[in-house]
């Protein structure tokens, strides 16, 4: 039964007087919990260095000098053949899909990984400042900081304030080289991306929001957290990675399996928001017959020239780069093959071999990504990377070699191209067919373990409200520094409008009596596996939508581990501590704010904030859709499990979002379980006592009430 109370959402059947249960948290988070109060002044100092406002080189430093060192010898030695032969590439565009380039920011990054402190670091940044090329050396500093957290103790930084033209219109940097010409020295400019109006500001609206109907999205497509938390995600699993050399590098799940979690759940977020928005999901791409709709960026490059939109209608095969399409659809075809047969080519004994039993979908994400560990890189090569980079220059013309999307541009503004989201449906449909065709059904969860005296009671959810807001970050960057001016005498910044929601709270009420078998030898405490999933209630046409249908939309937005009592146990839970939409980036001017803080109060730094910050988990704003005035419906889907905490290596890193970022101790299914096997879910799969579904109502706050 379900009523209102207090005003929360009640669901389920009512409990005895609360006790007991509380949610597992790690002993150790991979740092120190506090450190010297100097420590904001380095991150200050790495989002700098990113920027590239790197110190000068310090002459009594060199590589012979690194050389010195047993550990990074080897490393400093492969950067000096490459200084003393050809070189580092210093310009043109920097893309990983280059094999000379890939090959040389592998040395760099292997250089730096093996820098023993943060000072040396620094010191072999500032040493190669003008030997590499600037993103090469970018990519390398944050991959190699990203990887070892325990060492340098970084958080990632706000990538649209390193790339502010990457989120920047023309219209709005045209308009900041003006006041920095007339000698303004601090200014805000705003930049509208949600198509709403604000009175008192300025606004920016897509020109062409009558005609394109997916306009509607630019909000959510455009969201900055969103494409920072797609760039760290890569940067945190880089297909190149050679995982069977990573002894001094903090470790982590495979890739192939978080590749595909990761991705699938973005695009059912994204499904989730044009439903809400009354648009239909995506479909797949075909790249034989691309229906492309007009896509202006609005974006100028570094040398000031527009970059190049797409126009309506199908591509035209005589462009130069349409050879490029026809190598995507020669890749798609080998991994269908591969997905149809059971069989994939094997690099080790060149013929066909099944896929490894129990490694199914490690292994296809792999072929996919285009992992150092994929069956046969040469084969399969990396469908995802070649398709991005075939969807950034797809319907765009005849487009010079230097003026071809780079890594940082595509891993930042990919995410605003609708057709993008058809290339994601594409690499889901491979594991859909998969795993319908090859991998067992999950049974029927109470199938699956005996829940005699263990039950969800009830899930109480708060309301649940969404709104537009702005985010304010740092885009000085954007414009050249004039000699001897630093950022402490220039500050530009832009607040840009984004989707938001107000936190919420829920609290989970679980029974747990005596008989239940989990209680071996007299104890008292088992361990459950919490799970929180949200999809359509209704379809696009805002008619009920059959569950075999809105299965395929629901995105889970937190789980985490319960040690339960013996009795009644209520679990509290805030929107805030999901472990799947984490908080966003850590912004330059919180830094600043940081650094002032700790100069007044002499208090150390409070690190533990660090495992907040989304290394690879989603972006917290977005975990909601956006409702409307009277109340959107979704469904939402509580389930539990029983679990038991997996043995941990010693370099494993304690992540807040370990659905996403990967983290064997709490892996006690596949990570997209049960959604993962789509077809083994149907309308009655989630009951009493293991499960609770509702329907819950979202509302939106216009920005003027």
């Amino acid at each position: 039964m379900w009523s209102v109370a207090a005003g929360l959402l009640v669901i389920g059947w009512a409990g005895a007087s609360p006790q007991g249960g509380r949610i597992l948290e790690d002993e150790k988070i991979g740092f120190a919990a506090k450190i010297s109060n100097s420590h904001p002044i380095d991150q200050k100092k790495f989002d700098e260095y990113l920027i590239g406002y790197i110190d000068r080189e310090d002459e009594n430093f060199s590589i012979a000098k690194l050389k010195e060192e047993a550990k990074i010898l080897k490393p400093a030695e492969a950067v000096e053949d490459i200084l003393n032969g050809k070189g580092f590439t210093k310009t043109g565009v920097f893309d990983l899909l280059d094999f000379d380039l890939r090959a040389q920011t592998t040395a760099i990054y292997n250089l730096l990984s093996a820098a023993p402190d943060w000072d040396t670091l620094k010191k072999t940044v500032a040493l190669l400042k003008n030997k590499a090329h600037g993103e090469m050396l970018k990519y390398a500093l944050a991959t190699a900081v990203y990887h070892h957290p325990k060492k340098f103790k970084m958080a990632p930084p706000n990538w649209f304030e390193v790339f502010p033209n990457y989120i920047l219109p023309a219209s709005t940097l045209r308009d900041l080289y003006r006041r920095k010409m007339k000698g303004v020295k601090d200014t805000i400019v705003y930049v509208n991306i949600a198509n709403e109006t604000v009175v008192g500001k300025n606004k920016y609206f897509n020109a062409f929001s009558e005609t394109d109907p997916e306009a509607k999205l630019r909000y959510f497509r455009d969201d900055t957290s969103l494409s920072n938390m797609f760039l760290n995600w890569h940067l945190h699993f880089p297909n190149w990675r050679d995982v069977s050399k990573s002894e001094n590098v903090e470790r982590w799940e495979d890739r192939g399996h978080l590749f595909y979690f990761f991705h699938q759940q973005l695009v059912s977020r994204y499904n989730l928001e044009r439903i809400s928005n009354k648009m239909e999901p995506v479909d797949g791409l075909s790249w034989s017959n691309v229906e492309m709709g007009r896509y202006v960026l609005d974006l100028l490059d570094y040398d000031g020239d527009p970059i190049p939109g797409r126009h309506a209608g199908h591509p035209n095969t005589q462009n130069t780069w349409w050879k490029r399409m026809e190598d995507v659809q020669t890749r798609q075809k080998r991994i269908g093959e591969a997905v149809d047969s059971n069989l994939v080519l094997s690099i080790k004994q060149q013929k066909l071999e099944p896929f490894y039993p129990g490694s199914e979908l490690y292994q296809l994400g792999n072929m996919i990504f285009g992992t150092d560990n994929s069956s046969h890189p040469e084969y399969y090569g990396s469908y995802f990377f070649d398709a991005t980079d075939a969807v950034n220059i797809l319907g765009k013309g005849d487009i010079a070699d230097n003026k071809e999307p780079g890594f940082f541009f595509k891993m930042l503004t990919t995410l605003r191209d609708p057709i993008f989201f058809q290339l994601l449906e594409n690499i889901c449909s491979f594991f859909r067919s998969y795993t319908s065709t090859y991998l067992q059904e999950y049974k029927e969860i109470d199938k699956m373990y005996n829940y005699h005296g263990l039950s969800l009671d009830s899930v109480q959810v708060g309301h649940l409200s969404t709104y537009f807001d702005y985010e304010e970050i740092d885009v000085t960057k954007a414009i050249d520094l004039a000699p001897r001016e630093t950022t402490d005498d220039i500050k530009y910044r832009a607040k840009i409008l984004k989707l938001n929601h107000k936190p919420f709270a829920y609290d989970v009420t679980i029974s747990l009596n005596s008989s239940y078998e989990g209680l071996a030898n007299g104890e008292k405490t088992t361990k459950v596996m919490f799970r929180l999933f949200l999809g359509p209630e209704n379809d696009w046409r805002g008619q009920k939508m059959d569950f075999e249908l809105s299965k395929h939309y629901f995105v889970e937005i937190d789980r985490f581990p319960i040690e339960l009592e013996t009795g009644t146990n209520i679990i509290s839970r805030n929107s805030k501590d999901s472990s799947i939409y984490v908080d966003g980036e850590l912004n330059y001017a919180r830094v600043d704010d940081l650094i002032r803080l700790g100069r007044k109060t002499k208090k150390e730094w409070d690190l533990s904030f660090l495992k907040e910050i989304a290394f690879c988990g989603l972006p917290n704003n977005l975990m909601l859709p956006k409702g409307d005035a009277m109340g959107a419906k979704f469904r939402m889907i509580a389930l539990v499990t029983p679990f038991n905490v997996q043995p941990q290596n010693e370099n494993i890193r304690e992540f807040k979002s370990f659905p996403l970022c990967g983290q064997p101790r709490y892996m006690d299914h596949w990570t997209g379980f049960p959604f993962d096997r789509i077809f083994s879910i149907h309308d009655d799969y989630f009951k009493s006592p293991f499960a609770i579904s509702q329907v819950v109502n979202i509302f939106h706050q216009n920005n003027n009430s």
